[in-house]
């Protein structure tokens, strides 16, 4: 899933991962969590660097939700 190059694209109004397969290994579940979210850290630190260059009217807000984030201690 993450060894390689990604076919991502974040030009979508709504990107959903879904990590339900994730819950069945601990080890591998944490790994894959923590990868996610510093991918995901990245994308909102690019997003709030393009922000700060563009007027208000034209920048682009970014909101991540986790769903079920309790089943993921």
């Amino acid at each position: 899933m993450w060894n390689g190059i990604s076919t991502l694209s974040f030009k979508s109004d709504l990107i959903v991962f879904d990590t339900h397969e994730l819950t069945s290994n601990k080890n591998r579940q944490n790994a894959q969590l923590f990868l996610m979210l510093a991918f995901l850290d990245k994308i909102v630190k690019q997003s709030k660097a393009k922000n700060q260059t563009l007027p208000i009217a034209e920048q682009h807000m970014i909101c991540i939700a986790i769903d079920e984030a309790h089943l993921l201690d």
